[in-house]
């Protein structure tokens, strides 16, 4: 039963650190190419002198929208399974009696 605690405890911190590289990514590390992007896009609109020219980019940015959120929900996904099976794994750690420790004289 020892060795079995230690492989869901090995099996935690990898689960655990693979959560926390998933989420790495997400950090916004350097905001000046957003800013710089947000103005571009901000001046594409105000540049543009017809209305069929503004329907295009909106369109183009709901599509992204829409891509956006889908990668958001898989990823949101793939988290819920990841944290259930670390929910899982620490209910049995719990669960299990731990080893007592017996000293021989």
């Amino acid at each position: 039963m020892k060795i079995i605690r230690r492989l869901i405890f090995i099996g935690l911190m990898v689960l655990l650190g693979w959560i926390f590289v998933i989420n790495l990514y997400e950090i916004d590390i350097v905001p000046v190419k957003n800013k710089a992007y947000q103005r571009e896009q901000i001046m594409e609109i105000e540049e543009s002198n017809s209305i069929f020219e503004l329907k295009k980019i909106a369109k183009s940015k709901v599509l992204v929208i829409h891509k956006i959120h889908k990668s958001n929900h898989e990823k949101s996904t793939k988290e819920l399974y990841l944290l259930f099976a670390v929910i899982t794994m620490i209910l049995f750690l719990y669960i299990t009696p731990k080893p007592s420790k017996t000293h021989n004289s």
